[in-house]
């Protein structure tokens, strides 16, 4: 029989983390962990299989790394994770190297929630906080925390929903929306290949954080460049447009990501005539980019030009009256 050569780039047969590939097998087969003074450890010490979870902090592991690196990544974490301590608890995605890397991480320390970025000479300014979409019972109940990275943005979950965007590669800022609803929405430097991450920063007492097991961590390479639907709902909150009454008051939708999509087109409807405005962000303020007529009960359909290639966009809408607006939704592909 043939040797076979040709595995995908990066191929690593002992790097898939779904459960039956685990069982009878080392987590060191897996993962490469420090402990607490910088040391190789052996990850197997400090996971307590009643709990399958892993001890963090001083005296347990200071952080791990999956073996294997993937591209675009898809990362999810089903987690009970522990009551804040002093020590940061991290996970996500991070190329490796501590603080002379660049990684993407979900980041919980007695004080704040947020998605966070490391990348060589220090923190991004730019990674938003998330404190409100922190579940209550997130110390003594499951939750799924996800990451997606693409080509141009980085996208966050917590049981599905989208909690926070980052825009990848933009040379001037655009501004933070801080633990904004729908989802916040920051810039940092691009990723695009990198390990998965569990750890802690700083002193503190030990801790642990899990279960690791089943699906969990999982991680794969994903599509550059993902199609995504997204809703237009009221600046910083979570009124959603689809339905809403406005009472005759003007409307500013929440700033939606465009950024590096080559495809976006914007669905509106309303049951009386008024005014849509659509704007983009352009060196440092919103510009208004177009105004289609909206007539009552018909279908706006707006398309922007693949060349147009602002990081963010909103609308306004004047209604007449008591317009319900029945439908305002983005695609992009």
């Amino acid at each position: 029989m043939p040797i076979i050569t040709n595995f995908p780039s990066g191929f690593d047969a002992l790097q898939s983390v779904q459960l039956e590939h685990r069982l009878g097998r080392s987590l060191n087969d897996f993962f490469i962990a420090v402990d607490s003074t910088g040391q190789k450890a052996n990850l197997d010490d400090y996971w307590d299989v009643t709990t399958a979870k892993i001890k963090i902090g001083t005296g347990g592991i200071h952080r791990f790394y999956s073996r294997k690196a993937f591209n675009y990544a898809w990362y999810l974490m089903n987690a009970q994770c522990a009551t804040r301590v002093g020590r940061d608890q991290l996970f996500g995605l991070e190329p490796g190297a501590g603080s002379m890397g660049l990684g993407t991480w979900f980041r919980i320390h007695a004080g704040f929630f947020r998605t966070y970025t490391k990348h060589s000479g220090g923190h991004s300014d730019n990674h938003p906080s998330i404190e409100v979409y922190l579940p209550a019972d997130y110390d003594s109940a499951m939750h799924r925390y996800g990451i997606k990275v693409n080509k141009h943005q980085v996208w966050y979950f917590i049981d599905e929903t989208l909690v926070s965007v980052c825009l990848l590669g933009l040379t001037e800022a655009i501004p933070t929306w801080d633990n904004a609803e729908p989802y916040s929405i920051g810039s940092i430097e691009g990723l695009y290949c990198a390990a998965t991450i569990l750890g802690a920063e700083g002193t503190g007492d030990l801790f642990e954080f899990g279960p690791m097991y089943g699906n969990s961590p999982l991680a794969m390479d994903g599509d550059p460049c993902p199609p995504i639907q997204l809703s237009l709902y009221t600046e910083n909150t979570a009124t959603k447009w689809k339905a809403l009454a406005t009472a005759g008051n003007l409307q500013t939708s929440h700033p939606v990501p465009i950024w590096g999509y080559q495809n976006k087109t914007l669905y509106f409807m309303a049951d009386a005539a008024g005014t849509l405005t659509i704007q983009v962000y352009v060196s440092g303020d919103w510009r208004d980019y177009d105004t289609p007529v909206v007539a009552a009960n018909t279908l706006v359909t707006f398309s922007f030009p693949a060349e147009m290639q602002a990081p963010i966009m909103r609308c306004t809408y004047e209604p007449t009256n008591n317009d319900t607006i029945t439908l305002a939704e983005l695609h992009e592909a």
